[in-house]
């Protein structure tokens, strides 16, 4: 299996992280010097007013920034995990393309979504819950670690890479398929109903992507995209990146 990875964007936005965690360590302790010392200019008392909220609005960016581009598993170490003895003949890339994971494979061309929280979730249609008690939910939320709807980021994500499939190979018949993947070992699923599939990414569990991917293969041949195809689908995006094998 061929991976290309966008490692400039990668590096930068770790990079981002690391600095907006430094600036947002150095806001807070601004904020903390400017509330305990005695000012003798009355205006200065309007200084912790305007530090802390943007000391707060700061930390909630570092943290989601954290948890995007520092925290372990990184999404590609879990798909490379999950996509391990796929055929010589698919491609997965990373931050690439309009969708941050893609895989073109002969099973098809599919978009992941990673979600890398743990603890328990159910999923019913168009509601995503975690069960667990309010604290466990408020901590969960200044932890940046909420959910979300991964359902419509995955639909957002398939729409935007059958764009542009659809300009650059209007004639192949490809439709990207969205998928869910909960990254961490310490996830529990409950899927009432989804269109979408939502699988585990460790391959110990079930549905993983693994089996997912298997169960496609035996229905037999779907469209795909031809080595012309995909590379003038790189060519539209105008690939720039480190390939690894």
């Amino acid at each position: 299996m061929r991976v290309i990875i966008n490692q400039k964007k990668v590096r930068r936005n770790r990079r981002l992280a690391q600095y907006a965690f430094f600036g947002t360590l150095a806001l807070l302790i601004l904020g903390l010097f400017v509330t305990n010392i005695a000012p003798t200019n009355p205006l200065f008392l309007l200084a912790p007013l305007l530090v802390l909220p943007v000391a707060f609005g700061a930390t909630l960016y570092s943290v989601r920034m954290a948890n995007l581009w520092l925290r372990e598993p990184r999404p590609e170490a879990v798909l490379a995990t999950s996509l391990k003895g796929l055929s010589t003949r698919s491609t997965i890339y990373h931050y690439t393309l309009p969708a941050r994971h893609v895989l073109v494979s002969p099973q098809g061309v599919f978009c992941f979504i990673l979600r890398p929280q743990d603890g328990s979730y159910v999923i019913n249609g168009n509601r995503w819950s975690k069960k667990g008690s309010f604290l466990s939910k408020f901590l969960t939320f200044f932890r940046q670690d909420t959910i979300g709807r991964p359902d419509l980021e995955a639909l957002r994500e398939a729409a935007a890479l059958q764009r542009l499939i659809d300009q650059v190979a209007p004639e192949s018949g490809v439709r990207v398929e969205p998928v869910i993947i909960f990254s961490s070992p310490n996830v529990s699923l409950e899927v009432v109903q989804s269109d979408i599939p939502v699988l585990y990414g460790d391959p110990r569990q079930k549905p993983n992507l693994k089996t997912f991917l298997r169960d496609r293969k035996k229905q037999g041949e779907v469209a795909t995209l031809t080595d012309e195809q995909i590379a003038a689908l790189e060519a539209a995006v105008g690939v720039d990146v480190v390939e690894q094998a």
